[in-house]
């Protein structure tokens, strides 16, 4: 090893990153605490709820609950239902669309039976908890669940009660049950269909890959949780989610003509720049066949699963054009896999610094950072790919037949 993979050794040691860790959790703990007395969180300063992001989950699964889960996609419905929670609007609030797949009407229904508050700590609780345990299933160590709740996008989650922690939960188990439990790792990818766009790789890649466990697991997955959102929330349901699509402002892909969202993709990089929507869109489909191109070089390799998955995940967010802040968290999925790649291989010289950078990066919510550090994550694989001593036939067809 070089001397700079020495001072790597010397500086990141379990021992400073456990200190480091506890600082900033003690961060994130203090400024929700202060939010929340300042009135900025949960409740204002005269006690009335805020419009957080989890009012128009906890109301649509209180929809669900009365029989009228097919009314989430009309506004005028979902807005009265919203007000009655809130009591009114205030002066810079405004009512939420429901702009997702009926699959997260079944997630989110059983929160709904809670009173809102309680609703809303179960919600991020367990989401939370979900996402740490994917995380500690990919590294085996306590102290990556310690780090993993580090980023400030897991605080934005619990801030907001959003589904970021939800998503990264069901990308991480996937993506790590892949390597001994296809069927199952399956039936998780399924989930991922309350939120499509995060999904647009997979298929392609198991396809490439012949993963057919993988792919039956997901179909099955898919098919139950759509027979079963038809049941509890009718099928006028898929109808009304295919309308809603048809609302939304192709350069924003927001169905609020005057909210402008942070997408941290290459198609909300180019979209703020003013760039014309036919560029936009064909950028982002080259950015995304790229992806497909790179994850497929890696996936030809006779390479450890670590790689392969490491490289799926962050190919899987850089293809999706709809990529907003607090979803970064699902960043810390291909991180836990190289982690574990060096913990079992070792680290090569700069790996160590170059995640430190992604980290540093990751906390900044103006300009959108999601692509670069994605193409970070992405240089690191490639390099990782390269440097890995191909292995023997035996072991490249055990891989395959492990998939």
């Amino acid at each position: 090893m070089n001397r700079f993979g020495e001072f790597e050794d010397r500086l990141f040691t379990s021992q400073r990153l456990g200190f480091c860790a506890a600082i900033l959790l003690a961060v994130s703990v203090i400024t929700l605490t202060w939010r929340y007395r300042a009135g900025t969180w949960i409740f204002d300063t005269e006690g009335h709820l805020r419009q957080l992001d989890f009012v128009w989950l906890w109301t649509a699964g209180k929809m669900v609950l009365q029989g009228s889960g097919s009314d989430v996609y009309d506004f005028t419905s979902f807005s009265a239902v919203q007000a009655d929670l809130l009591g009114g609007r205030g002066e810079n609030e405004h009512y939420y669309h429901w702009i997702y797949p009926p699959i997260l009407l079944l997630i989110t229904a059983p929160f709904a039976i809670l009173p809102y508050v309680a609703g809303f700590f179960a919600w991020t609780a367990a989401t939370t908890a979900f996402y740490a345990s994917a995380i500690y299933k990919i590294v085996r160590r306590r102290l990556g669940v310690v780090l993993a709740l580090v980023p400030i996008s897991v605080a934005q989650n619990f801030y907001l009660g959003h589904t970021g922690a939800l998503t990264a939960g069901i990308l991480g188990f996937a993506l790590v049950l892949m390597e001994r439990a296809p069927l199952r790792a399956g039936l998780v990818l399924g989930l991922l269909a309350y939120k499509p766009q995060f999904g647009l790789l997979f298929p392609v890649v198991l396809i490439i890959a012949g993963c057919w466990r993988v792919i039956a697991g997901a179909v099955v997955s898919v098919l139950a949780l759509s027979a079963a959102t038809g049941l509890v929330v009718g099928a006028k349901a898929w109808p009304a989610f295919a309308h809603s699509l048809l609302s939304s402002n192709p350069r924003t892909l927001m169905p609020y003509p005057d909210i402008i969202a942070t997408l941290n993709t290459v198609f909300g990089t180019l979209s703020r720049a003013g760039v014309r929507v036919d560029v936009i869109w064909a950028t982002q489909i080259a950015v995304a066949a790229g992806a497909v191109v790179v994850v497929y070089l890696v996936w030809r390799r006779p390479a450890p699963h670590e790689l392969k998955a490491a490289v799926l995940a962050a190919g899987t967010l850089l293809a999706t054009p709809y990529l907003l802040w607090y979803d970064i968290i699902s960043f810390a999925v291909p991180t836990a896999f190289i982690i574990r790649f060096g913990l079992t291989h070792g680290f090569l010289s700069g790996e160590r610094l170059t995640l430190l950078l992604c980290f540093l990066l990751s906390l900044c919510a103006q300009p959108p950072v999601g692509p670069i550090v994605l193409v970070i994550l992405m240089g690191l694989m490639l390099r990782r790919a390269a440097a890995f001593p191909i292995l023997s036939r035996d072991d490249h067809i055990n891989t395959v037949k492990a998939a």
